[in-house]
C-alpha cells in the first residue's frame, strides 16, 4: 500500500484510540490489516492492535496483562524504528517505553 493511503488509515484508527473508543479503534485496525497484502505493514498494524488492546486493559485494571503486551509491541516495533512509511515511530517506542515505566512503577506499589 502506498505510504499516503497508509498513514491515512492509520490516522482514522488513532482518531478512534484518542477518544478512548478502543473496541471501534480495533475494528478499524483489523478491518485495515485485513486489507494489507505486505507482511511489514500486516505486523506494523498487528502491533497497533496491540497497543490499543493493551490500553484497554489497563483501563480494566489488568495491568500485568498489559504490560506483558507493552513490552512485546516494544520489541517487534523496534525493527521500524526509526520511521516506518513517513511515520515516527521513534516517536511511538518512546510512549510505549513510558507507559511501560509507568505501568511497571503502579504495579511496585
Amino acid at each position: 500500500m502506498d505510504d499516503q493511503t497508509f498513514k491515512i488509515k492509520l490516522k482514522e484508527i488513532i482518531e478512534a484510540f484518542s477518544s478512548e473508543d478502543f473496541e471501534l479503534a480495533i475494528k478499524k485496525a483489523e478491518d485495515f490489516q485485513k486489507e494489507l497484502q505486505n507482511q511489514d505493514e500486516k505486523i506494523f498494524v498487528k502491533n497497533i492492535i496491540k497497543i490499543i488492546t493493551a490500553a484497554n486493559l489497563v483501563n480494566q485494571q489488568k495491568l500485568e496483562e498489559s504490560l506483558q503486551i507493552l513490552e512485546s509491541c516494544y520489541l517487534e516495533l523496534k525493527n521500524y524504528s526509526p520511521t516506518y512509511k513517513g511515520l515516527k515511530v521513534e516517536n511511538l517506542l518512546q510512549s510505549v517505553n513510558q507507559s511501560i515505566a509507568d505501568i511497571k512503577a503502579i504495579i511496585k506499589k
